[in-house]
Parts: C-alpha cells; structure tokens; sequence
C-alpha cells in the first residue's frame, strides 16, 4: 500500500501557505475575543472608580461611638493611652454610589485634630443590612481598632498607626 496514502506525498508550499494562513486566521479569532474582554473589564473598572468620586457622591455619617474610658468598662482606654480616650469617637460612614454596592468607611475623631480614615470597605449591600453587619471600635496597645464583621465575608480589623501617621488593615 505504499504510495496509495496521501500522507507519503511531500507538503508542496501551496499546502504550507494554506496551513500558516489558516493558523493566523484561528490565531486572530481567539485573540479578538479576549482583547475585547480585557478592555471591556478595564471600562468597569474605570466606570466604578468614577462613581466613587468623593465629589459625586459623599458619606452619610450612619452612626458615632464613644471609644476608650468614655465608652465604660467594655471599651476602656489601654493603660499608657495617649489621651486615656478622653474625647475619642469613630464614625461609621455610608455611601451607595453603584446600585448594589456599599462602602463604608470608619474615621477616628479626636479634639483639636483632623480626622484620620482608619479603614473602608466596599461590598454588595447585602453584607450591610441589619444581622449581617456589625462593627466594635476599642483601644489595644495604644492604638484605636475597628474590628468589621460581615456574615459571609471575612472580618477585618482596622487600627490606628500612630508613628507612621496612617491607618493600615491590622494583621489577624
């Protein structure tokens, strides 16, 4: 059966051609779907950002607690407190910029200094309702903590750093 299978037959350069043209072809059709896939993401991402724009939409403050001594028992200041937490509040902030998307923040207020953002979070607003959320502000080591709890997201935990100036996620 020698000779009788077109396999055995050498590829001519028409063949080749045909072959690196159909490939380019099929090359080009797979990558126009994801190059459009990309760039549609990179737009939501863009257009969310956008909403977000402090200017466009700002926070609603929901709610204020007294933090540190002036809070009782419970939330008492840490020995060696800066302040003892005399005059320390956190507020829970609120902003719906995107239908279905919550971000809340919490700033520390202190007398006589700027407020400082210890931390935000942004989620689907089911996270945010009633018996799925809660939030606790405490002094540990000096420092103001938020401790963030929403059923069916990890908790986070938010505090004070004092020697850099800033506010970063306090490791769990």
């Amino acid at each position: 059966m020698t000779g009788d299978d077109p396999r055995d037959e050498p590829r001519t350069p028409r063949f080749l051609e045909r072959r690196q043209k159909a490939l380019k072809v099929l090359g080009i059709l797979f990558t126009v779907p994801s190059v459009f896939l990309v760039l549609f993401v990179f737009g939501m991402i863009i257009r969310n950002e956008l909403a977000h724009d402090e200017t466009k939409c700002p926070f609603v403050v929901v709610e204020t607690r007294v933090v540190g001594a002036a809070a009782g028992a419970a939330g008492a200041a840490a020995p060696g407190a800066a302040d003892g937490g005399a005059g320390v509040r956190v507020t829970d902030e609120r902003r719906q910029c995107v239908d279905g998307i919550q971000e809340h923040r919490w700033r520390l207020l202190r007398e006589h200094t700027a407020p400082l953002e210890l931390g935000r979070r942004r989620l689907s607003s089911n996270f945010y309702v009633a018996g799925v959320y809660s939030w606790r502000a405490f002094i540990e080591s000096e420092q103001v903590r938020v401790h963030v709890e929403n059923t069916g997201a990890p908790p986070v935990t938010y505090r004070e750093e004092i020697a850099a100036g800033g506010a970063v996620p306090a490791p769990r």
